[in-house]
């Protein structure tokens, strides 16, 4: 291009000694830098009469990407032809720029250039452009292979920009629907097609976007400088957050769903400043600093490396907010969603420093003061929690603690404890056993040691014991039916593993003076939104006395004994177990049963009873005698197989009568229920009164 202008000038030279009054050039194709220029026409009047003007015309002018500039004009006059020829020079100090676009309209606006064959420098400036229903003003000098550019716009329309910018360069996917007006300001400089410096402000009115991120009437502005060294770029940015909402998408998936920050400045912007250096895909963080008045203040600094399956090489970040309240539900909950931690409240301070590498976090000091928390699903809350945590690389044993007012698991409420340990590399270790209030008892922890905390597979060992819990209290507290007795335990392994916990040792019931004991205990996902319980239940020589009547069931004499195994509950319900209920062997007690109770126990079995002259006979008596009972329950896919003590002709003996009259056997035929039925039908049991037999 810059050889046809050449030749161009050369022509008019050539003119000018045989007095020539008018020069024109045509070009029907050409391309220059990827733009396609189709039918240009270069007129240059050099008349005496008149000033000497030049016409450029272009049919079509194409960038490499985008729609192409139509009916292209360039009118300009020239102040002296013959300093044209002295200085091998075009100069235009006044001319007029138009053309038409598809999707921008008509494009107007003044220009002038100076173009110097010498020096192989071109200059250009175009002034009031209306584009993108704004004004912009370009200036351009390319000297060589060296270049500048600068451009000003004002009251730019973003959705007309938008399909201006995509003519020049590639932009970001994933955003549509665009609105507002902007200003923005551009210099460039370079060396052909490298870029080594650029600087950029922009600022927004009421922009909007739709997309993975969202913004609405959202006022911002933007100062950024790039300057190439080599192969290093520095990057220095600050944004500043002044109006309106946007929500902005984390880049990480968790589970079907990206999470997102939504961001809203009140009172005070938010800001956003950077300083870095980027070579390839390396990146150093010198600083990042987010600045969100009234939440918290944030900084990091460190190495990238994007090759890399875990590009962080070495991170520092520290966080500081006075307001968790503020905190937890713009930075914290989106991250946690499915997690069973989402819904929560939380209030109080804390102060954060970590440093990460590759292999996650290599130094962490946390302080919290004045914490309290509270799961909105009631699976936990804690009061009046302060803690100094630290965990790093240094060799030297350090001391951490915590301490809490008070709190609950689920609706099991726990009292005020401290909590003090020692720090070692990625480990924790109770320095002083401690004690937790529970109740009218305590769980004393006799050893706590937390192994590879900040990597993905941390682990937590408790060995621990509970002593003597009033289960009055305990059942109450759980809107269960009032149990007498009380519930202590040995438990000396319990571990919490990648969200699951599971228990070596037995914790023992003493309820119904008998003993419940449980054992294989196991809990998968305990903080997720549905975790699963597996265990094993033996229970041992129950009161039925005391237990019928805490039920409500009717009266039954005697002990129980039995167990319940291969326990799982999903979300707290039960979908499998195999469980037997039975009088133990050689049970020496006294053995009756009400009416009520019969009533029931045949309501269960799906049977009746036998033995009996009539119905009218089992009136005459307020209970009976019997040798054994007996009733158990698989349940596999939502279907019981049940079965009871003893083998029948036609299904099997629940009650198995006495050696002394009145006799009765309650017989049950239905071998597979329907666990939802069998529920409704044991609802219904607490609910109904005695039964009356005429």
């Amino acid at each position: 291009m810059f050889r046809l202008i050449c030749l161009f000038v050369s022509s008019v030279a050539f003119s000018s000694a045989y007095a020539l009054e008018q020069l024109s050039f045509g070009i029907e194709q050409a391309e220059f830098s990827g733009w396609q220029i189709e039918n240009l026409d270069l007129i240059f009047d050099i008349s005496a009469e008149k000033i000497p003007q030049l016409s450029i015309s272009i049919h079509k002018l194409k960038p490499s990407a985008g729609e192409a500039y139509k009916e292209v004009e360039i009118e300009c006059s020239f102040p002296s032809f013959q300093n044209v020829l002295q200085f091998n020079l075009i100069e235009c100090q006044s001319g007029s720029f138009s053309a038409k676009h598809s999707q921008l309209g008509q494009l107007k606006g003044e220009i002038n250039f100076l173009f110097d064959a010498e020096q192989e420098q071109f200059k250009t400036s175009i002034k009031q452009l209306r584009i993108a229903k704004g004004i912009l003003n370009i200036t351009a000098n390319v000297r060589k292979e060296k270049w500048h550019v600068d451009l000003k716009g004002k009251s730019l329309d973003v959705a007309r920009l938008k399909k201006v910018a995509s003519s020049f360069v590639t932009l970001p996917e994933g955003f549509s629907d665009e609105s507002g007006k902007m200003n923005l300001e551009l210099v460039a400089d370079g060396n052909g097609a490298d870029v080594r410096s650029a600087t950029i402000k922009l600022r927004t009115f009421d922009l909007g976007f739709d997309g993975n991120s969202v913004a609405e009437e959202l006022d911002a502005t933007l100062n950024m400088t790039l300057k190439k060294h080599g192969a290093e770029w520095r990057i220095k940015e600050d944004l500043a957050l002044l109006d309106g909402v946007v929500y902005i998408e984390s880049g990480m998936q968790i589970g079907q769903v990206s999470p997102g920050f939504l961001l809203e400045p009140v009172d005070q912007p938010i800001t956003l400043t950077l300083d870095a250096n980027m070579q390839e895909e390396r990146i150093k963080i010198h600083s990042m600093i987010l600045n969100h008045p009234q939440v918290m203040t944030a900084q990091i600094s460190g190495m990238m490396n994007l090759e890399k399956d875990s590009p962080i090489d070495d991170f520092s970040v520290s966080l500081n907010t006075k307001d968790l309240s503020a905190v937890f539900p713009i930075y914290v909950q989106p991250l946690l969603f499915g997690s069973g931690l989402d819904e929560m409240e939380i209030v109080g301070e804390v102060d954060l420093k970590m440093k990460l590498g590759e292999s996650g976090i290599t130094d962490f000091h946390l302080i919290v003061d004045e914490v309290y928390a509270e799961d909105q699903a009631g699976k936990f809350h804690v009061a009046g929690l302060d803690g100094d945590i630290r965990l790093n690389s240094d060799p030297n044993v350090k001391d951490s603690g915590m301490k809490w007012r008070g709190g609950s698991i689920y609706k099991m409420n726990i009292g005020s404890s401290e909590m003090k340990l020692s720090s070692k590399g990625r480990s924790m270790r109770l320095r002083e056993k401690m004690v937790i209030p529970i109740f009218d008892g305590e769980l004393q922890i006799d050893d706590l040691e937390m192994k590879k905390l900040g990597l993905e597979d941390y682990s937590v060992r408790i060995e621990s014991k509970l002593t003597p819990i009033t289960l009055s209290e305990f059942t109450e507290a759980m809107s269960m039916p009032i149990m007498a007795g009380n519930i202590s335990g040995e438990i000396p392994g319990v571990t919490f593993y990648k969200g699951n916990l599971t228990t070596q040792g037995r914790l023992k019931v003493n309820v119904f003076d008998g003993d419940i004991a449980i054992s294989k205990l196991r809990i998968e996902g305990l903080f997720e939104l549905i975790p699963t319980l597996f265990a094993d239940i033996d229970l041992k020589n129950l009161d039925l006395g005391i237990l019928t009547k805490t039920f409500e069931f009717g009266d039954i004499t005697g002990k129980l004994g039995g167990y319940m195994h291969d326990v799982r509950l999903d979300n707290w319900q039960p979908v499998k177990f195999d469980a037997r209920f039975a009088t133990p062997e050689n049970d020496k007690s006294r053995h009756r049963i009400s009416q009520r109770a019969i009533d029931n126990l045949t309501s269960i079995g799906g049977g009746g009873g036998a033995n009996a002259i009539s119905r009218g006979i089992l009136g005459m008596f307020e209970d009976f005698p019997y040798s054994k009972i007996g009733l158990s329950c698989r349940l596999e896919d939502d279907i019981c197989y049940m079965d009871g003590v003893e083998k029948s002709e036609d299904g099997y003996y629940i009650v198995k009568r006495g050696v002394l009259p009145p006799w009765l056997n309650i017989k049950g035929f239905n071998k597979k229920v329907n666990w939802p039925d069998l529920l409704e039908r044991l609802r219904n049991i607490s609910k109904t009164d005695s039964p009356v037999i005429e």
